[in-house]
C-alpha cells in the first residue's frame, strides 16, 4: 500500500476539492507563475490518485492545460508542465487525447518544443505526448500538418545524450 502521507494526500485531494480549486484559479489568473504551479499541480494529482483522473478531465483539466499552453509561450516551466499534465491526461483514453487535438494541442506542444529547444526535460515530455496523441488519427494527421516528424527528429539530434529524449 501507500505510505501514510501520501494516502492521506491522496484522499484529501479527492475529499477537499483541491482539482477544481486548481482549475478555477488557472481559469481565473494570468499569471505565469500561476499558470505552470497550476500544471505541475494538475500533474501531481494525475499521477498520485487515480481516482482523480477522470475528475480533471471531466473539470476540463485538458483545457486548462491547453490555455496555459497557449497564453505562456515564453514561459518554458509553463510549457513544460503544461506538456507534462496533457501527457497523464492523454493516458486516459480516446476523449481527452482526442479533445487536446481539438483544442490544438499537438500544435502548441510543437510550437513549444520549436521555442523551448534547448530544454531537455521538455524536449522529452513533449515528445511523449506526442506519441500518446498520435494514436488518434487527427493527431496524427495534425502533428503531419504541423512539421511533427521533423520537430521529433530535431529534438533527437539536439539531446543525444539524454536517455529520456531518446527514450521516448
Amino acid at each position: 500500500g501507500l505510505p501514510g502521507a501520501a494516502l492521506r494526500r491522496r484522499e484529501e485531494s479527492a475529499r477537499g476539492g483541491a482539482v477544481e480549486r486548481v482549475i478555477h484559479a488557472m481559469g481565473e489568473h494570468a499569471d505565469t507563475e500561476l499558470q505552470g504551479r497550476g500544471c505541475a499541480a494538475l500533474w501531481a494529482m494525475l499521477r498520485e490518485c487515480p481516482e482523480n483522473r477522470a475528475r480533471i478531465v471531466d473539470r476540463r483539466g485538458v483545457e486548462a492545460a491547453v490555455r496555459a499552453l497557449q497564453g505562456f509561450v515564453d514561459s518554458g516551466l509553463v510549457q513544460l508542465w503544461g506538456c507534462a499534465a496533457l501527457c497523464e491526461l492523454a493516458r486516459e483514453g480516446p476523449a481527452p487525447r482526442a479533445r487536446a487535438v481539438e483544442l490544438r494541442g499537438a500544435n502548441l506542444i510543437l510550437r513549444a518544443m520549436r521555442t523551448h529547444p534547448g530544454e531537455t526535460d521538455l524536449q522529452a515530455c513533449g515528445c511523449n505526448v506526442l506519441g500518446r496523441l498520435a494514436a488518434e488519427a487527427d493527431g496524427r494527421r495534425a502533428m503531419a500538418a504541423d512539421g511533427g516528424v521533423a520537430c521529433l527528429l530535431e529534438a533527437l539530434r539536439a539531446h543525444p545524450s539524454s536517455a529520456q529524449v531518446q527514450g521516448a
